[in-house]
């Protein structure tokens, strides 16, 4: 959640989130932000306990599960609720202040977020690669960052790269 609120404040492009610490708080941001949207835990890595939320039935269901705290990671009484950007995936990948390599991603079916495959170089114009660079920099500069290597994602949405 901090790291959101850094990078709005930033001006980076994200999805629009909330910060819920009840199944009432998820319904009610989920309503606002409209669905899907993604249900993430506010603790951990790697898409554990990240599921798109389709409906009020899986945004109940899913809601249950991360405020049982029956996973395998810590648990956390919040929960972040966001829009569900829709678009080819992205990341580039950073040492320091420099760009490595922009790879291209696919997911297995929703509602998980199942890596399957990278491919390296991603396939995009001088330009996208441009702005997934520029925005990179920016949350680098957003979080306090540039030293060692990082790993920035991203979905190219009717808006642009948007990151997630």
């Amino acid at each position: 959640f901090k790291q959101r609120q850094l990078l709005e404040e930033a001006g980076v492009p994200i999805p629009a989130y909330r910060l819920a610490a009840d199944a009432t708080e998820v319904e009610t941001a989920a309503k606002e932000i409209g669905l899907p949207v993604v249900l993430k835990p506010v603790v951990g890595t790697g898409s554990r306990g990240v599921r798109l939320c389709r409906n009020l039935d899986e945004l109940a269901e899913h809601t249950t599960y991360l405020l049982g705290g029956k996973h395998m990671w810590p648990s956390s009484p919040r929960i972040l609720v966001e829009e569900f950007a829709q678009g080819p995936y992205y990341c580039a990948e950073m040492m320091g202040n420099e760009v490595i390599a922009i790879s291209g991603g696919h997911f297995g079916p929703p509602p998980h977020f199942m890596y399957r495959e990278f491919s390296y170089p991603a396939a995009l114009t001088d330009d996208g690669q441009e702005r997934i660079a520029d925005i990179s920099l920016s949350c680098l500069r957003a979080l306090g960052l540039g030293w060692g290597p990082t790993c920035i994602e991203f979905r190219w949405t009717q808006r642009g790269p948007v990151v997630i």
